[in-house]
């Protein structure tokens, strides 16, 4: 036998041998593992962002979010295990890591997160909104050029959003949305770029807020949220999709 068929057979014969000792695990899917280890991993946000998430005194949590990873858990027949993030971003790289099996908590699926994983089909949809001074002449028509400044929490979606929508504008990024919100009512900033939701948020923490901060919507420019997945699991994200379908059809 020639040379060089002697070492074609010699590969073939290990690659055999490497299937066969190959742990069946491995070769299973990644809803198929999930099933068989009886639980899915879920990174959640460690902080409350209701209605999706509110942790509560006795460190439990509930929220619309929690409900939805229930019914999806009882579809799979798992139970659940979380694991808790500081920001959002952290949960996209702990999915995209194969850290967790998905990420949930109004997580906004952006264009250039789902450069990072997969997302299911939106079961939410939020409008976008400006934080603005009482005081201000600021409108959805205003021109947000150079001379207008827009603040952003840091490590959010909303970043992307600002650059999106206001690429001409000075976007300043904030650490916390407190600081954020500080920074508007001493004009440090025009505006600052939320949802309409977290919005209300900020402003229900603190009544006298809303004697010098207004909510202005901005037409046609919306967040959608969605559960996170890893782009090696659509059969997971598929099971996610038909989970959320039968939920709108139910209400």
């Amino acid at each position: 036998m020639p040379t060089q068929y002697k070492m074609l057979s010699g590969i073939f014969s290990i690659c055999i041998l490497m299937l066969m000792f190959t742990p069946v695990y491995s070769l299973q899917t990644k809803l198929q593992q999930i099933k068989n280890q009886g639980y899915i991993t879920v990174a959640i946000p460690d902080k409350s962002y209701p209605p999706f998430i509110v942790y509560l005194e006795d460190g439990h949590f509930e929220g619309s979010d929690i409900w939805l990873i229930n019914k999806i858990s009882k579809y799979l027949n798992v139970t659940v295990k979380y694991l808790s993030y500081a920001t959002a971003n952290a949960q996209i790289e702990a999915v995209a890591n194969s850290k967790v099996d998905i990420a949930i908590g109004g997580l906004s699926a952006t264009l250039k997160r789902s450069k990072k994983v997969n997302f299911s089909i939106p079961y939410a949809k939020l409008n976008l909104v400006l934080l603005v001074s009482r005081f201000s002449d600021l409108t959805p028509q205003s021109n947000f050029g150079r001379n207008t400044s827009i603040g952003v929490l840091a490590d959010s979606s909303f970043v992307e959003y600002a650059e999106q929508k206001f690429s001409n504008a000075n976007i300043k990024p904030y650490r916390s949305s407190q600081s954020m919100l500080v920074a508007v009512k001493e004009k440090k900033v025009d505006a600052a770029l939320s949802d309409i939701n977290k919005a209300r948020n900020l402003l229900n923490s603190d009544p006298a807020d809303g004697m010098y901060i207004r909510i202005m919507v901005i037409p046609n420019f919306s967040d959608l949220i969605a559960i996170a997945a890893n782009y090696d699991a659509p059969d997971l994200t598929q099971s996610l999709n038909t989970v959320i379908k039968k939920l709108r059809l139910s209400e």
